[in-house]
């Protein structure tokens, strides 16, 4: 929480970029290491959650926190409506 206030703006993007793709990283060892399942699922909801944040904040000047916490909410329903019928 303190790192934006004392780095500057590049270090900052660069350790959540890290962030972002090892939270996937790890993901996709969990699910291909452990359970020995390919999945094509992760690549798609990251993207439908990008493109959901990523249009919010650039075309109608929501703020990237709120975009974010958007393309959480769009992520999850479309895996519960993709997933929902398998899992019941």
């Amino acid at each position: 929480m303190v790192l934006p206030l004392v780095a500057n703006p590049y270090l900052t993007s660069l350790l959540v970029v890290i962030g972002i793709h090892t939270i996937i990283t790890v993901g996709l060892c969990l699910l291909m290491g452990y359970a020995g399942q390919a999945s094509l699922g992760h690549a798609a909801f990251y993207g439908i959650g990008a493109f959901t944040s990523g249009i919010l904040s650039a075309t109608y000047g929501v703020s990237p926190w709120l975009g974010v916490v958007a393309a959480v909410l769009v992520c999850g329903v479309l895996a519960y409506l993709t997933a929902g019928p398998f899992c019941a």
